[in-house]
């Protein structure tokens, strides 16, 4: 069995990033030495600063992901979008949603 653990920064009702965690029950029971290993991480790339190799390797994937992706129904669309906009307020943050 995996548990989730989710940690969120929002600002607003814009998520600016998102970190999803898959623990085992055992990773479960080290929750505070896990996030500790996040925060050491994030700690490393603000010293390090964001690496070009890794932007256009997510860019490539982004590409494929673009370009392979399965076509949607015009309703199944809409709903979708409709559900993401009810938790918005922000018009600037509406011009930032996933299509």
């Amino acid at each position: 069995m995996i548990s989730h653990m989710y940690l969120v920064l929002m600002i607003s009702t814009f998520c600016l990033s998102q970190i999803t965690v898959l623990l085992t029950p055992l990773g479960c029971g080290q929750v505070l030495d896990v996030v500790g290993l996040l925060y050491q991480y994030v700690k490393m790339l603000r010293l390090i600063g964001p690496q070009e190799w890794v932007f256009k390797e997510l860019q490539s994937m982004a590409m494929m992901e673009f370009r392979f992706a399965e076509e949607e129904s015009a309703d199944n669309y809409v709903v979708r979008l409709a559900c993401m906009l009810s938790f918005t307020s922000s018009f600037l943050a509406i011009l930032c949603f996933e299509y």
